[in-house]
């Protein structure tokens, strides 16, 4: 079974595959740390925030205050005045490039670090 693969051959395998760990490491290992959280209303941005603070905000939408909880370097809706409660369930956004919404309020958040992991996400 060995007779087909040559010392090139395995030699050229390993380069590969060393090849494709590092390239992974590379791209999919760096740095996404959240610096930032940048909140927008009524597709204005109202503020700009650093993580590193711990704060309890009240933004103002189309159908009343949002309210955005900082901590721990994370960002969430603690509460909204939507219906549905999309954005509370959404959760905490940790990582450069997350984004969520209050659509009803028209309220949002986006996470800005150093090198965001996705630039675009599609469904």
């Amino acid at each position: 079974m060995r007779d087909w693969l040559t010392k090139a051959d395995m030699l050229l395998l390993l380069f590969v595959t060393g090849l494709v760990v590092w390239l992974y490491v590379a791209i999919w290992g760096a740095d996404t740390a959240a610096l930032e959280v940048e909140i927008w209303s009524r597709g204005e941005r109202v503020q700009t925030l650093p993580l590193a603070e711990d704060r309890l905000l009240s933004v103002a939408g189309v159908l009343g205050d949002s309210h955005i909880e900082i901590k721990h370097a994370e960002a969430r809706f603690v509460d909204s005045p939507c219906s549905n409660k999309l954005c509370v369930l959404h959760g905490a956004l940790r990582h450069a490039g997350e984004t969520t919404a209050c659509l009803p309020n028209q309220v949002s958040l986006r996470i800005l670090g150093r090198d965001p992991r996705y630039d675009a996400i599609n469904f």
